[in-house]
């Protein structure tokens, strides 16, 4: 599993929800995912940065639906 595939699943995240969300073709995550390309390491690393972004707000939002239960 590549670290874009890991953090996008962390984050709950379909290939196309990702892909709307970072506007980067569906096929090109694919790709990555696949081992068929590589990003570039600093494109990795952005992409990577915003999934974590995203990821930690998910956790945020799923422990405030706790507390209000």
């Amino acid at each position: 599993m590549t670290k874009i595939e890991m953090w996008r699943k962390n984050a709950f995240l379909s290939r196309p929800e990702m892909s709307n969300i970072m506007e980067i073709p569906v096929r090109t995550i694919e790709n990555w995912e696949g081992g068929v390309t590589t990003p570039q390491a600093n494109v990795e690393r952005l992409v990577v940065n915003e999934q974590m972004k995203m990821n930690k707000k998910n956790i945020e939002e799923r422990e405030r639906k706790k507390m209000d239960h």
